[in-house]
């Protein structure tokens, strides 16, 4: 009897490990990025300003013309 609610407690406490990692992990991560964050030497924002778009080419519908084909021929060696 003793090793089935060994086994039981071992099955339960994983459970509730899980269960409470599933609860502090959003906590646990904050943790990890604001560690990060400052080890990198915190937020700059004006790194993160949008650049002013440039107006961009419409794309082509005529096909792009590719070079022409060579025909190479095939030199025989008599030897």
């Amino acid at each position: 009897m003793g090793f089935f609610t060994t086994v039981l407690y071992f099955i339960l406490g994983i459970y509730i490990f899980g269960f409470l990692l599933r609860i502090a992990s959003p906590y646990i991560l904050k943790f990890i990025f604001k560690r990060f964050e400052k080890k990198m030497g915190g937020f700059d924002p004006s790194q993160t300003e949008s650049k002013p778009k440039t107006k961009q080419k419409p794309l082509s519908t005529e096909k792009d013309v590719e070079g022409e084909y060579i025909d190479f021929e095939e030199i025989e060696d008599h030897d």
